[in-house]
């Protein structure tokens, strides 16, 4: 393979990696947003449900600790659905 033909074949690489990056291809078609915004949704949720999650765990080990009614599973869920809604 001559090395023009080599350079012509990674620069195809290149264009089709600008037009289908799946870095920006998930965010844009599932809720029209830049990459940015789908990070700092994602994060949000994920900590939610992390803290969520290790209050469960806490709540587990040592039963007599309530957990909020902020924080509960149907709350969570709600909040959820209503984080979700707010996207579209």
């Amino acid at each position: 393979m001559t090395l023009v033909k080599l350079i012509w074949k990674q620069l195809k690489k290149l264009k089709k990696w600008r037009t289908h990056n799946p870095f920006t291809k998930h965010p844009k078609q599932n809720a029209d947003e830049t990459w940015w915004e789908h990070l700092k949704f994602a994060t949000h949720i994920g900590f939610r449900l992390f803290f969520t999650s290790f209050y469960f765990m806490i709540h587990g080990v040592l039963p007599f600790i309530k957990i909020p009614k902020w924080i509960n599973i149907s709350a969570t869920a709600e909040y959820l659905l209503k984080e979700n809604r707010k996207r579209k």
